[in-house]
Parts: C-alpha cells; structure tokens; sequence
C-alpha cells in the first residue's frame, strides 16, 4: 500500500481543472505552429527520396562500387536504358522538352478505365482500371489488345508500366523483365521477320552491351511482359497483317510472356483479327470521366510548370519548397481557367479532349 501514489488532493484537482482552459488553446497553437514546419520538412525529405530514386532509376551516378555492380548488371542496364527511352518520349510532349532526368513523367497523365470484353472480374461488366484489366486478362488469355483512339493515351499507358507503375501479375517476380517495342520497328525489316529476341536487340542498339541471349533466358525462364506499341502506326494493312502473323508466332513461341498491343479502332479490321490467331484478351479504352479529367489538367500544368523549373535550375529537387509549392499553385489556377473555359464556352472541345488528352500538347 505504501508504494502506490498518493491520491490527489481536491485542491490539487480543482486547480489542474482551472488550468485546463488554458492548456487546449497552448497545445493548438503548438500544434499549429509546428505542423507546417513538419509537413515541409516531410516534403523536402520526399523531393530528396524521389529525385534519389530516379537517378538510380535512370542509372545516372553513383559513387557506391556496390551500386555500379548493379548498374552494370546486364538486367539492370537494359531496365535503366529502357527508363531513359520512354522518359524522353514523355518529356517530348511538352513543348521545347525537358532533360529527361530532371523530371518524373510517371504521374503526368491519369491511367484511364477500360471495357474489357468477355466475363470480368466484377462478373458486372462496365469499366474497370486498366491494372485490374491486365492482371485478369494474364490469368486467362496470353495478349491483351488494348484498342483506343489515336492520341487517346495507349503509348503513354505503355509507358507508364516501365516508368514505375509495376504490373500485377501472377507469376511476376523483381527478375521478371518488361520488354518494350514500338512496332514502327519492323516497317523497314523485310518478312519474314526475325525473331522475337533479335527484333528487340536490333531495335535497343544495345548491342555492344547486350546479347539475344539475354532476352532469350529471360523469355524462356522468367515471367515477362512483352509491350508491342502501335500496330496503327503501320499504314499499310498487308504490313500490319504480316505483324499481326509475326505476334501470333511469338506468343505461341514464348509460353511465359504476356503480350499487350495496342492499336486503334480503325487499325484492327477482319485481316488483322484472322491474323492474330491467339488467345487474346480485348480492352477498349474509356474516354476520361469528370473526375480524371480533373485530375488531368492537374498533372499537366504541373508538368509544365515543373518543366519551366528545371529550365532555370536543372533538377526540381534543387528548388526550395517555397518555389515548387509556388508554381504548383499557378498550375492549379491555370487547370481551373482552362476547365472553366472548356465548360462553360468550348463544350464540344471538353468532350474531345476528355476522349484525346494529347490535344492539350
């Protein structure tokens, strides 16, 4: 009994109840005063973290040997080579470009929905994410046909998967490669086309860093996703039939890759289909709803503000917040102006480029 606390007296009580007022308005304005210092801190720590991980992304510098092992790694020299390839494909839509290093595209655009046709996974119908399409469709068929208007994102969403947006796959490992291949590649390869691996060395002019052995192992021992960009980009329909043989063969070649292709509408007719004898998987993209396209705006402005930043200062990382948090805010007003606008005098335009974002470039 004698080691426990002596009970507190009621004059001790009624004094700490008469103080109580005054505590809460102490502790709020500590609060207040500290949480924005807190939350710029975390963000300066974020800008730090992100602009690390994509140096390293893009294989830029290091001074660790340990990390220049990896670079050198043949499965990360061609993960890093193929950032640098579509970060620079991003950066092109902005106008004048931007150093592809000083800038992540991965957030740019808003990933759209898409109708995936046959049974989903929701057993509803109706739109779904295009990251819940392409984990659905790689459980039950081996390419998913993305089909979308031209400028309507299909490049960009390609894009996307190599630049971070990691695909759910089953199966789908950190040893597991992505392979990209925009298929204007083969306009001036004579058919019959090579093979799968060769086409995608010859199109890298990585040849003197890597092998086709190296997209050999990885196509015939690991889980692979295999993107085939652009089937629409070919204007001659014999061309696209003879691709469309050509991916046929490769699927049935190459049993642990999963395809995607994208095409338009236009682009994919009755040669094309009796060409692509597969199990194949189709999506049709979504034109953006109120909500996305939000948030589009949103990424673009920022993007190209962003991009005036690194103009004047090379990397966005080395702005004060005070700057970045500055131009953020001007691209929220520029979205709002040109929604507005759009809404309110260029209705037919909103439309258009809720079904084509590429018009705001």
């Amino acid at each position: 009994a004698s080691s426990l606390s002596p009970p507190v007296q009621p004059a001790e009580l009624s004094s700490w109840i008469f103080d109580a007022p005054l505590v809460a308005p102490v502790m709020a304005l500590a609060v207040n005063v500290a949480l924005p210092f807190y939350q710029r801190a975390k963000r300066r720590r974020s800008i730090a973290k992100q602009r690390a991980a994509r140096r390293e992304r893009f294989g830029l510098a290091s001074e660790n040997s340990a990390v220049r092992g990896r670079v050198k790694h043949p499965d990360n020299y061609y993960r890093q080579w193929l950032a640098r390839w579509c970060q620079q494909q991003q950066g092109a839509l902005l106008h004048g470009g931007v150093a592809f290093e000083s800038m992540d595209f991965t957030d740019l655009f808003v990933l759209p929905d898409v109708l995936l046709q046959g049974s989903t996974p929701t057993e509803q119908g109706g739109a779904i994410s295009f990251d819940t399409a392409l984990s659905f469709a790689a459980e039950s068929s081996r390419l998913l046909l993305l089909i979308g208007e031209d400028g309507g994102g299909k490049s960009a969403l390609m894009q996307s998967l190599v630049l971070g947006n990691k695909p759910r796959l089953s199966g789908f490992s950190d040893k597991s490669q992505i392979f990209f291949l925009p298929l204007t590649a083969l306009a001036a390869i004579p058919t019959p086309f090579p093979a799968l691996p060769d086409v995608l060395l010859e199109w890298s002019g990585l040849q003197e860093q890597l092998s086709t052995s190296f997209f050999h192992s990885h196509l015939t021992t690991h889980r692979t996703l295999v993107l085939l960009d652009g089937l629409d980009a070919l204007h001659n329909p014999e061309q696209r039939e003879a691709v469309c043989r050509w991916i046929a063969d490769a699927v049935g070649e190459w049993q642990k890759a999963f395809f995607v292709l994208t095409t338009s509408p236009d682009s994919f007719g009755e040669r094309e289909q009796a060409a692509l004898a597969c199990h194949t998987r189709i999506a049709v993209l979504k034109q953006f709803n109120n909500q996305q396209q939000h948030l589009f705006f949103r990424q673009w402005f920022r993007a190209l503000r962003l991009r005036e930043l690194c103009r004047e200062h090379g990397d966005v990382a080395e702005c004060s917040l005070t700057t970045i948090e500055r131009h953020e805010l001007e691209a929220e007003v520029c979205a709002d102006a040109l929604e507005y606008s759009l809404q309110k005098v260029e209705p037919t335009l909103m439309r258009e480029v809720a079904a084509t974002p590429l018009l705001l470039g």
